[in-house]
């Protein structure tokens, strides 16, 4: 009961445990060696951004990020910016963000694909080989003849348009245990995602030492090592636990505080092992993949 009351009493603006400075917002507490916190999803539309605008502060990174999302142009071949602007009714599609790009790409820089973009979220097509060099739109199976009909890549339901209004309404909460006789722990719990859909989860490190761009997406690792990967509900629900090799709260000598945990969308319906995607072969975060919330831990909240 002391504990429970210690967590509850200590919703702290900033709280600092075990030598860490954890997010406004967040929920810490510490007893007799062991460390608890609770993260609150903050829902997102890029990497560090929502609607263009910064979400965190991200230590050394400070406000960095880019947009994994833009609004459908039916004018253009060219997908419109998000913004608090923009209409909650918006049509979601792909949108590949410059700042991506002058991050990311090494000495070689990345050529993204123009038939990528301004692609709605539905209309993003999958790989059907294992080369990842041929490519088809996931579609709806809305016949059965003729007889190949049957087998066509066919879309789980629904599949119905994606919309920025649907893409709001996602919620979390992210919870981390560490105790003295147990394994670091953690366990996310999610609503309000898109249904029946393939997600990711991941974690930024703040490294003493970066240099950009940063290779082979610099200090983003798959939370909890691999597989990271969830399949929401039809109700867009989902959950995660992992077993943690370290104590983001209470750090030991050499360990890389770990400054934000975000889902990713996989909208052409893949799985990219150690990193969210290829740019080497022409798959983007915002051509496949998508930021839709995060939960920060060593990061300030700017909202």
């Amino acid at each position: 009961m002391y504990k429970k009351r210690l967590i509850k009493f200590l919703t702290l603006s900033i709280a600092t445990v075990g030598g860490a400075i954890y997010a406004m917002g967040n929920t810490v507490a510490s007893e007799a060696g062991n460390s608890y916190m609770e993260s609150r999803g903050m829902v997102a539309t890029g990497f560090n951004r929502l609607l263009g605008k910064p979400l965190m502060s991200l230590g050394i990174f400070e406000d960095f990020g880019f947009s994994t999302l833009g609004a459908f142009n039916p004018e253009g071949d060219e997908p419109i910016r998000l913004s608090e602007k923009t209409d909650k009714s918006a049509l979601l599609a792909t949108y590949v963000d410059d700042a991506f790009l002058e991050s990311f790409s090494g000495e070689k820089p990345y050529i993204v694909d123009p038939a990528s973009l301004n692609l709605p979220l539905r209309d993003v097509r999958s790989n059907i080989d294992i080369t990842g060099t041929n490519f088809q739109k996931i579609a709806p199976v809305n016949s059965f003849e003729p007889w190949v009909d049957q087998f066509r890549h066919g879309q789980a339901y629904p599949f119905n348009p994606i919309h920025l209004k649907q893409l709001l309404k996602a919620k979390g909460e992210a919870v981390i245990r560490c105790d003295d006789d147990k394994a670091p722990v953690i366990e996310m719990k999610m609503t309000g995602l898109i249904p029946n859909r393939f997600y990711s989860v991941w974690g930024f490190f703040e490294p003493e030492f970066v240099r950009f761009p940063m290779k082979d997406f610099g200090p983003i690792r798959p939370l909890g090592g691999l597989p990271n990967m969830i399949v929401t509900s039809r109700r867009g629900d989902a959950t995660f636990e992992r077993q943690l090799n370290f104590c983001p709260m209470n750090l030991k000598r050499g360990e890389i505080p770990l400054s934000t945990i975000f889902l990713v969308y996989h909208s052409n319906h893949q799985f990219g092992g150690t990193v969210p995607s290829f740019p080497e072969t022409g798959s983007f975060p915002g051509s496949v993949a998508h930021v839709h919330l995060h939960f920060p831990v060593s990061a300030k909240r700017l909202r």
